[in-house]
C-alpha cells in the first residue's frame, strides 16, 4: 500500500458482506461484492446513536465488518468498554473489526524533533492535550500494546493482525491498523 489518503485506505480494506464504516466520508459506490455499506460520521458521539438506530428497526442488522478509521482514539476512556460492547452487539460471530489509529509513540517521537513554534508541534500538542471538544482531542493513548489490551479486555474480540501503515498526512507520521475478530 503506497501513500494513500484516509478515504483511499478505508476503501482498500473493505471486505464483502454488510459493512459499517465510522470515519471519513466518501462516495460508497463500490464493488458489487459488498452487499451494503453504511458510511457514518466522524464524530464518536454519533456511534452510539447509529447503533441505537440500527437496533430500533426491530430486526437487528448484523455486520460482517466494521471499520473505525481514525475515530477510536476519540472515544472517552471511561466509556470505551461500553462502546465496544455496543459495537459487538451488531456484529455477526466471526465478523471483522478494523481499527485505524495514530501511533502515539511515533507522534511523540515526531514532537521531540519539532521546533516548539513549528505548526505541526503546535497542532499535535493541541490535539493530544487539548481540553476542547471530543473531535479536537485524542482521549485514548493508542499504541501497539494499548489498543489490543483495550479491545480484548471484555473477551468479545481477538486480535488477528496489526500493521504499521503510512497514510498521507502531514500531522501523523505513522498509523496502526488493527484487525480483530468477534469471538
Amino acid at each position: 500500500m503506497g501513500n494513500m489518503n484516509y478515504i483511499e485506505f478505508t476503501e482498500s480494506i473493505i471486505g464483502s458482506g454488510d459493512v459499517l464504516i465510522f470515519g471519513p466520508g466518501y462516495n460508497t459506490q463500490l464493488s458489487s461484492s459488498v452487499n451494503s455499506i453504511y458510511n457514518y460520521i466522524n464524530n464518536d458521539l454519533d456511534i452510539l446513536a447509529k447503533i441505537s438506530e440500527i437496533k430500533k428497526n426491530g430486526k437487528i442488522l448484523l455486520f460482517d465488518q466494521i471499520i473505525m478509521s481514525r475515530v477510536f482514539e476519540h472515544i472517552p476512556c471511561r466509556n470505551v468498554d461500553y462502546y465496544l460492547c455496543e459495537i459487538a452487539s451488531i456484529m455477526r460471530l466471526g465478523a471483522i473489526l478494523e481499527i485505524i489509529v495514530p501511533n502515539m509513540s511515533a507522534v511523540v517521537n515526531a514532537l521531540e524533533l519539532c521546533n516548539k513554534w513549528d505548526f505541526n508541534f503546535l497542532r499535535l500538542n493541541f490535539e493530544l492535550f487539548s481540553e476542547g471538544g471530543l473531535r479536537d482531542r485524542h482521549s485514548l493513548w493508542t499504541t501497539e500494546k494499548t489498543v489490543p489490551m483495550i479491545v480484548e479486555q471484555e473477551k468479545q474480540f481477538k486480535l488477528v493482525e496489526m500493521k504499521k501503515v503510512h497514510i498521507d498526512t502531514t500531522l501523523v507520521p505513522e498509523n496502526l491498523w488493527f484487525t480483530f475478530k468477534k469471538i
